[in-house]
């Protein structure tokens, strides 16, 4: 049977921010993903350039985790008050936009809304504590449109 791998691309805003979400992860509850075991390499990537390109099987941690540790990351250098840094994580569909965020929200003990929120089309749940941001890629769509230097 064929070997389902999925692709997942990064992109870190060259802006900071100021709390660690990641460092609310009980490392437990992560230590049996197969991401885990790249974690340190993948932040040592993200702090040289803020893109990252992964490719690992379905359920690997890449949507999860990942958003999680880029929000950690801090560029006190390029810290913009006026407009705070959300990372953006893309999904297809809308279950799975909306999956993503209530799955890394009850990886930090929150509810989705707080420091993880999703936006699909007709639903937000987003507050101004909000440092990751899952949505839809037609969501995207419409906020580049909206906001070319997003």
């Amino acid at each position: 049977s064929p070997h389902c791998v999925s692709k997942h691309e990064f992109f870190l805003p060259n802006r900071a921010l100021q709390l660690s979400l990641f460092d609310e992860i009980d490392a437990s509850t992560i230590r049996d993903l197969p991401i885990y075991s790249i974690l340190d390499s993948v932040k040592a990537s993200l702090k040289e350039k803020p893109n990252l390109l992964l490719e690992a099987s379905p359920g690997a941690g890449k949507t999860t985790v990942i958003p999680l540790l880029a929000s950690s990351l801090v560029f006190p250098d390029q810290f913009d008050n006026d407009h705070p840094s959300k990372v953006i994580v893309v999904e297809p569909r809308r279950v799975a936009t909306r999956s993503a965020a209530q799955r890394m929200s009850e990886l930090i003990h929150q509810s989705a809304g707080g420091s993880v929120g999703y936006a699909i089309r007709g639903e937000s749940k987003q507050s101004s504590k909000t440092q990751i941001m899952c949505m839809t890629d037609g969501v995207l769509l419409n906020m580049l449109r909206d906001d070319p230097e997003l």
